[in-house]
């Protein structure tokens, strides 16, 4: 999964959480990798959540909603 970041001054941080399993990119990181992140999903043979939460260097914070997906190779479970 690909995530652009944009900000019209700076941001602090982002984190993503992926089934309650929470990764956190400071500033460096993001701005290293000009605001583009890549995130890897495993398989699970169950519905998965991500959620983003972004922070900019003026303490502003905005969250997305949380997004079901299925990632599976199991025919059985699609």
């Amino acid at each position: 999964m690909t995530i652009d970041l944009e900000d019209n001054t700076s941001l602090k941080n982002v984190s993503v959480t992926i089934d309650g399993v929470e990764r956190m990119y400071e500033a460096s990181e993001i701005d290293e990798k000009n605001g583009r992140l890549t995130v890897n999903i495993q398989a699970a043979n169950h519905w998965q959540k991500v959620g983003v939460k972004a922070e900019d260097k003026a303490g502003n914070i905005t969250k997305t909603e949380d997004i079901s997906f299925l990632i599976t190779p199991n025919i059985f479970v699609q």
